[in-house]
C-alpha cells in the first residue's frame, strides 16, 4: 500500500515538473506571496488621528477604549441604535482604515488590472518638471510614505516615465474680497496632493468603455430612504456605487444596519479598507455628488445657494444672462425630470433680463 502511494507521489511530481508557468502566472504568484508575507501592525495600537469639528447632525463614536478608533455617526440616534451600530462596526473594525499602513491590498487572485495598449504605441519617458522647495518636500514625504508601506517599489528602468505634479486640496466654498474689493467665490486650500501626469500613457491606452450610471437616475434611487451610510456605477438593491464612492441605504434603521453588515463583510473578504474620515454611518441626509439626498428627496445644497446669494449683482445684461444660465445649469436643471410636469413651470431667461 505504501509503495503505491509513493508511486503516485512520484507521478504527481513528474506531472508538476512538466507544467511550466507563464511569466504572468509567475508574477501573480509572487505578488500573492509578497502580500501574505507583508507584516501588519498590531490592531491593539490605537491610531493618532485628528478629530475635526463636525456639523450639528454628526458626532464621533469610538470603537476602542479611551476614545480610540473613532467613527462618524448620526448625532440623533437613540442610545439603543448607537449601541447596535457600534457593535456591528466593532465586528468589522479591520475594514475601517485610519492610516495608510492599514491598507492591505486586494489580492491579485481576486482582481488584477492590466493596462492594454494600442497597437503601434509609442512609449514616453518624460523628465521631471521643476518644483519649488516646499512642493519638493511634499513629494518627498509622500513617496517615502508609499515606499514604507510597500504600495510602490523602486525600479531601475522602465519604458514609461511620467512626471509628478502637486495640486492644492480644495475645501469648502467661501466668498471673499479681492484686491478691487469685489466679492468672488473661492474654494479654500486645505493642503497639497501629489499627482502623476499619465496623459501620455492614457493616450496610448486601449479605451475601456465601462458604463457609468446616470447621476440623476442614481440620485432618484437613493432618495426617499430614511437612513444612509456614505462610504468612501452599478446598482444593487441595497447600495449605489459611483466610481469609488458607495452609499448603503434602508427604509428603516434595522434594514439599513443589515445592509451595512453585508457590505462590510464583503469588504473584509476582499481586504478593501475604507477611509474613516469619509464614512458617515446611519445619517438621515447627506451630500452626494453635489446634491442633498434625504427622505424628502433630492434638494439643492444650501451652501451653494448662500455662495451665489453673496455674489455682487452684474452690471450689464450679458453678465446677468451668464450668471442666470450658470445658476440654472448647476443647481436647477438637475431636478427637472422628463417624468413630471416641473419643466412646464419654467419661463425663458430672457423674460427676466
Amino acid at each position: 500500500m505504501e509503495e503505491n502511494l509513493d508511486d503516485d507521489d512520484n507521478n504527481m511530481e513528474g506531472i508538476a515538473q512538466g507544467i511550466e508557468e507563464t511569466p504572468e502566472e509567475v508574477m501573480v504568484n509572487e505578488e500573492i506571496w509578497l502580500l501574505e508575507q507583508k507584516p501588519t501592525l498590531p490592531e491593539t495600537i490605537p491610531p493618532q488621528v485628528e478629530l475635526k469639528p463636525l456639523s450639528p447632525n454628526l458626532k464621533y463614536a469610538f470603537l476602542g477604549p479611551d476614545s480610540t478608533f473613532p467613527v462618524i455617526i448620526n448625532a440623533s440616534l437613540t442610545e439603543m441604535e448607537t449601541q447596535k451600530l457600534i457593535k456591528e462596526l466593532r465586528a468589522h473594525r479591520k475594514v475601517i482604515g485610519y492610516t495608510i499602513d492599514n491598507i492591505k491590498g486586494i489580492s491579485p487572485s481576486i482582481c488584477m488590472r492590466k493596462i492594454l495598449l494600442e497597437e503601434g504605441y509609442k512609449n514616453s519617458i518624460e523628465h521631471q518638471r521643476r518644483l519649488n522647495p516646499n512642493l519638493k518636500e511634499v513629494v518627498k514625504k509622500e513617496v517615502l510614505k508609499l515606499l514604507d508601506v510597500e504600495i510602490i517599489y523602486p525600479i531601475s528602468d522602465s519604458e514609461w516615465v511620467s512626471p509628478v505634479h502637486v495640486v492644492p486640496k480644495r475645501g469648502g466654498m467661501m466668498v471673499i474680497k479681492n484686491e478691487s474689493n469685489d466679492l468672488i467665490p473661492t474654494r479654500t486650500v486645505t493642503g497639497w496632493r501629489m499627482c502623476i501626469d499619465y496623459r501620455k500613457i492614457n493616450k496610448e491606452t486601449r479605451k475601456d468603455h465601462f458604463p457609468l450610471p446616470f447621476i440623476d437616475e442614481m440620485l432618484e434611487r437613493l432618495a426617499k430612504h430614511s437612513y444612509f451610510c456614505y462610504l468612501d456605477g452599478y446598482s444593487e438593491k441595497i447600495m449605489e456605487v459611483f466610481m469609488d464612492d458607495f452609499s448603503v441605504y434602508g427604509n428603516d434603521f434595522d434594514s439599513c444596519l443589515l445592509n451595512l453588515s453585508k457590505v462590510l463583510q464583503r469588504c473584509e473578504d476582499v481586504n478593501l479598507v475604507l477611509n474613516w474620515e469619509k464614512c458617515h454611518f446611519m445619517v438621515k441626509e447627506g451630500i452626494i455628488l453635489g446634491h442633498k439626498i434625504s427622505e424628502r428627496g433630492i434638494e439643492v445644497d444650501k451652501a451653494k445657494i448662500e455662495t451665489i446669494e453673496k455674489l455682487p449683482l452684474p452690471h450689464n445684461n450679458s453678465a446677468l444672462m451668464m450668471t442666470a444660465m450658470r445658476h440654472l445649469r448647476n443647481q436647477e436643471c438637475s431636478y427637472l425630470s422628463p417624468h413630471n410636469s416641473s419643466s412646464r413651470l419654467g419661463t425663458p431667461i430672457r423674460n427676466h433680463v
